[in-house]
């Protein structure tokens, strides 16, 4: 019976076939399920004789399987397969940058919960898994109460069994969760920025994942400076700056390279960099946090913002004992100023040159936990807290209302505050300190600082014996012209200083405080006023002393005087003194005062009476004898005022002449050409064409000819070549040839190089010329007067009797041509 005639076919899976076999390739093959297509009845055909050759000879008993087993097998095969797909899919094209952004994701979670102290995560344990730290992943006694209670005593999942249903929960979601993850942006080597590459975006050129920080070249009240800063986007708030006190223009450049970030000038000069670093940079990175981290190709932090704070901190960043924050010299200015806030073991201070004027144990909002020694300040969530004990510990802590942004900066007048920013309102939360007199400058040097009853603001005014002085200087001065306050310390002022005759010390009155003496310690105790006095005056770094009555102590001032203060709530027990320098002839041996006339004047006014009487003598010399050697006459041809101008000739004056002169010149006044508002104007005889004669002298390279005889000497070649070729090109015939004003400046100046006239373009001065000189000698032969000065320009070239010859005296204007 053939295949074909089979009408009812059944699937019978045979048995599997266990072959021992030395070939791996043989032995494959004999353990396949082989499955045939076998009739009711039995077959003699060669397909079926093929196949069953293959069957052993089993029992007449054997046992038939379900094809539903296989069927599920497939299926399930299938689906692995598709898994496999869906997850390279969603996986495998950007693989390596997703899964630095997982790391750097994890950096930022850890560095977050860093900020929480460990009682908050001791109770997040015992509220979710009481037993966490006494099983294995599984707590069947929290199984067993929770199927018991109905879960009314708590559930019995354990914070591992949540982690692993989140994992598997994210395994099957995979392709969901990386197509709505946003990846963290970041920058790699031999890449560099400037703010006009980057001006569309405001000089940003990095932002971090979810764009709440970001960092740019920036320009803080849009002024000249520039300097790489992160910047938190909604508030506008600088948070960290690079280059502070090495600021550059807007073509300066911030460049990353493998060893890390330079900023440098337009030059190229670089201007700030980070420091050397372990390992080669792989990537720039902007946290969300605010945190710029230079990364290895492992993901490994190189160098972090966080570590370098300038004077902000934020969430999640930590400034430990040693460092301190360093204050803007103004809003605009980021470079350097005076005042730090530094932590120590047992509180945060403030100082303005080294000198404390606020600690936050003494604020009315800080509370002090405990006696640990502090590890460093942090500001989270709920506030701003001093840890101790690898953060186990809060040593002082300043409670606030929960926000998701706050700072603390120690701002430009020396203020430490803190802010938090919600809903586009900027919110100051904390302060310090709360006396504004409390500020070392906050009066100026020497100034008196005492608070209004109403606002609390300072109110500025100078002691008894000082006066205010100048905006520019501030503070106030001594009101004696002889007394100065001492400079900064040196070796020059502390020898003339060691003499105490020219020392001397000014009472700033009673009840005057000074801001860092409630934070200082006494240098002598149990000594009186003079002692005191010495101590100061032999120290040049000593500027003034504070005196206390009752434990007769004594406190000096050095290198640097701030503002006093006015109690006028509190009775001091302290005396104020500030050291003066004395000039020398402002006293006497019996130190009273008295006025010596300089020796100076006695030198300087005999000499200059003498001169003044030799210089009276000269000029009545002087007119006697011009009145002895002619009559002044003016315009007449005794007159010596020509001559005597020209002695004290200006150069860059028009040329003068003299009666004489002119008389020659001009053929005894024969001809006038013409009137005006100063005079009548008559025609010179005898002399060239200047125009064509200077193009001559240039076309022969003689140029000194062309100088005035009176200027030998002081002029050169060169400098008279310039205005004749400057000259000649201004006269071009041709318009277009002809160099603008400010071309023409440019030549004159050197800034542009001299143009080279052309020949073909000044022909028509030959003409002119020719006109000009045989016009002057018809004049000369003829005796003519009868003459038209000017060719008008519609006028007729013959007259009517046909004899009278028409000579036209051509204007600058119709040899230049129309501008």
């Amino acid at each position: 019976m053939s295949l074909s005639s089979v009408t009812t076919q059944s699937l019978i899976p045979s048995k599997t076939l266990n072959f021992h076999s030395k070939n791996p390739q043989d032995l494959f093959s004999k353990t396949l399920k082989i499955y045939t297509f076998k009739s009711p009845t039995h077959s003699h055909s060669l397909h079926s004789q093929r196949v069953n050759s293959l069957h052993p000879k089993f029992p007449s008993t054997q046992t038939h399987h379900h094809p539903i087993q296989e069927l599920l097998l497939l299926l399930a095969f299938s689906l692995t397969l598709l898994c496999f797909r869906l997850f390279s899919n969603a996986l495998l094209p950007d693989l390596p940058l997703r899964w630095q952004s997982l790391i750097a994701f994890s950096h930022e979670a850890e560095a977050q919960t860093r900020a929480y102290p460990k009682h908050l995560w001791e109770a997040i344990v015992a509220y979710e898994d009481r037993r966490f730290f006494r099983h294995f992943g599984l707590d069947p006694i929290g199984i067993g109460r929770a199927v018991l209670s109905f879960s009314a005593r708590g559930g019995g999942s354990t914070i591992t069994q949540q982690v692993s249903v989140f994992c598997l929960r994210g395994i099957f979601y995979a392709h969901k969760m990386f197509d709505g993850f946003t990846q963290p942006k970041f920058i790699y080597p031999n890449f560099s920025a400037s703010y006009f590459n980057f001006i569309d975006k405001d000089g940003t050129f990095l932002f971090s994942r979810n764009g709440t920080f970001k960092a740019a070249i920036y320009n803080p009240k849009a002024q000249t400076n520039f300097y790489l800063c992160v910047i938190h986007v909604e508030s506008n708030t600088i948070i960290w700056s690079a280059n502070r006190d090495s600021a550059v223009s807007n073509t300066g450049k911030m460049n990353l390279t493998p060893q890390g970030i330079s900023i440098a000038d337009a030059d190229g000069n670089v201007k700030w960099s980070t420091p050397k670093l372990q390992a080669a940079v792989y990537a720039l990175l902007l946290t969300e946090m605010g945190n710029l981290i230079l990364l290895d190709q492992f993901n490994g932090s190189l160098w972090e913002s966080f570590h370098h704070p300038t004077d902000t901190i934020v969430i999640g960043q930590h400034l430990p004992v040693g460092a301190n924050l360093s204050n803007s010299v103004s809003d605009n200015n980021l470079s350097t100023g005076d005042y730090r806030f530094l932590i120590s073991t047992s509180d945060a201070i403030l100082q303005w040159h080294e000198q404390a004027y606020w600690k936050l144990s003494m604020d009315t909002k800080a509370y002090v936990n405990s006696n640990f020694p502090v590890e460093y300040m942090a500001i989270n969530k709920t506030g701003l807290y001093l840890f101790g004990r690898n953060g186990s510990v809060v040593v002082i802590q300043v409670k606030l209302s929960q926000t998701n942004f706050r700072i603390a900066k120690l701002d430009a007048s020396g203020l430490f505050t803190v802010s938090s920013f919600s809903g586009g309102k900027r919110v100051q939360e904390f302060v310090g300190p709360i006396d504004g007199c409390q500020i070392p400058t906050s009066c100026g040097k020497m100034g008196l600082c005492t608070s209004d009853s109403t606002s609390g603001a300072p109110v500025c005014s100078c002691p008894s014996d000082f006066h205010s002085a100048s905006q520019i200087i501030g503070g106030c001065l001594p009101k004696e012209p002889f007394y100065s306050l001492p400079t900064v310390c040196d070796s020059i002022n502390n020898v003339s200083e060691s003499n105490s005759s020219a020392v001397s010390f000014l009472r700033v009155g009673s009840g005057i405080d000074y801001f860092s003496l409630v934070f200082s310690k006494p240098i002598r105790y149990g000594v009186n006023f003079s002692v005191c006095q010495d101590l100061c005056s032999g120290d040049c770094a000593c500027l003034g002393i504070f005196y206390e009555n009752s434990s007769a102590s004594c406190y000096v001032l050095k290198d640097h005087l701030g503002s006093l203060i006015l109690r006028n709530t509190i009775q001091s027990d302290f005396e104020g003194y500030v050291k003066v320098l004395v000039r020398p002839s402002a006293t006497d041996s019996s130190g009273n005062q008295r006025k010596e006339f300089p020796l100076v004047a006695l030198v300087l006014l005999p000499f200059t009476g003498f001169f003044l009487l030799a210089a009276l003598g000269f000029l009545w010399w002087k007119r006697y004898i011009l009145d002895k050697t002619g009559e002044i006459k003016l315009g007449h041809l005794t007159s010596v005022s020509s001559g005597d101008l020209d002695t004290f000739y200006i150069p860059g004056l028009p040329q003068k002449f003299d009666y004489e002169e002119l008389e020659v010149a001009t053929d005894n006044f024969k001809i006038q050409i013409g009137a005006g508002g100063f005079g009548a104007v008559y025609k010179v005889t005898g002399l060239v064409y200047f125009p064509l004669f200077a193009l001559e002298m240039h076309e022969q390279g003689r140029y000194l000819e062309l100088a005035d005889s009176r200027l030998e000497g002081r002029v050169t070649s060169k400098e008279v070549e310039k205005l004749v070729r400057i000259a000649l090109c201004c006269v071009h015939e041709e318009p277009a040839l002809r160099p603008s004003m400010a071309t023409a400046v440019g030549m004159l100046e050197g800034s542009i190089p001299l143009g080279q006239p052309r020949v073909e373009s000044l022909n028509f001065l030959r003409f002119y010329g020719r006109r000009f000189t045989e016009a002057s000698m018809i004049e000369e032969e003829n005796g003519q007067s009868n003459f038209t000065p000017y060719q008008q320009e519609n006028a007729s070239h013959s007259s009517t009797n046909g004899s009278t010859t028409c000579f036209s005296y051509v204007s600058s204007q119709q040899i230049s041509g129309p501008r």
